[in-house]
């Protein structure tokens, strides 16, 4: 753990049970529940170890499809910062706006740095450490905030190992399509949010509603692929037939993000194709 990241001590917590750790040379265990979670690596690494999550076949499988898309994206770094940009600007306004403490649920190797403030606290949060493997220092070009040390822990959405009430915004930028249970990952970031404090979903695969398609917003991905979503939605909604979703990713339905009485919807609208959701939580 480097001395940028000290203060990850203070919020981390068991995955399981949510309690205290204890931390040692070469592993972290909990004080409560006595799982210990060994460390061979400068990452943090605290997944459950067991669970629905880590013995899913498919999930897994999944997961692998999305390193290898990664991969094969950073072939071209040219494109790749092309891809990215395109992504990340759309959300630079409240990004920027952001500050405090702020975890990024899969937020791989934290691209999401650059449209933060200087003195935001950042934690990217991800099972994955291809995100940590050489090659995506060639991106520092266009992203001069990946030159610097940053605070990576591995683990999953459905049992964050932060406490209670710990960030004052947390991100989930095309995350959510890719976890084994949406909803527990989204009552996970809940708990871990303080009261007033922000967050922000970017959704993939997403149905737009019938309303969407006076929108403005929604038209800027281009007339061709908004006919394409008419079409597609005119099958999905008279004909029943499901939403066409890719195949490292899961069905998400809206209603499971408006489900909680506790996330009050600031914002719902359609940022560069994706259905994008900026919710607060009640103080």
């Amino acid at each position: 753990m480097n001395a940028a990241c000290d203060f990850l001590r203070d919020i981390l917590a068991c995955p399981v049970c949510k309690s205290p750790l204890t931390f040692g040379p070469d592993h972290i265990g909990c004080a409560r529940c006595h799982r210990v979670f060994p460390q061979d690596s400068a990452v943090v690494d605290l997944r459950p170890g067991r669970g629905p999550v880590a013995e899913s076949a498919t999930w897994l499988s999944r997961q692998e499809e999305c390193d290898r898309w990664y991969r094969r994206l950073l072939t071209n770094p040219d494109d790749a910062a092309a891809c990215f940009r395109q992504d990340y600007r759309p959300h630079a306004r409240f990004l920027r706006s952001l500050a405090g403490v702020v975890l990024d649920v899969g937020g791989g190797i934290g691209i999401v740095r650059e449209y933060l403030g200087p003195n935001v606290r950042y934690v990217s949060l991800d099972p994955s450490v291809a995100w940590l493997e050489p090659g995506w220092e060639v991106l520092s070009h266009a992203f001069p905030s990946l030159q610097a040390a940053f605070c990576f822990v591995r683990g999953v959405g459905e049992s964050l190992p932060f406490r209670n009430s710990t960030f004052d915004s947390v991100l989930s930028l095309w995350s959510l399509n890719h976890v084994s249970d949406a909803a527990g990952v989204l009552q996970e970031m809940l708990r871990v949010l303080r009261p007033s404090g922000r967050l922000l979903i970017v959704l993939e695969d997403m149905p737009p509603r019938w309303q969407d398609f006076v929108s403005r917003a929604y038209w800027r991905i281009g007339a061709a692929r908004t006919l394409r979503s008419l079409a597609a939605l005119a099958q999905h909604s008279i004909m029943r037939r499901p939403w066409p979703v890719q195949a490292d990713h899961i069905r998400i339905e809206e209603s499971a993000i408006r489900q909680y009485p506790a996330l009050e919807v600031l914002d719902r609208t359609w940022r560069a194709g994706y259905l994008t959701y900026e919710l607060r939580r009640a103080g």
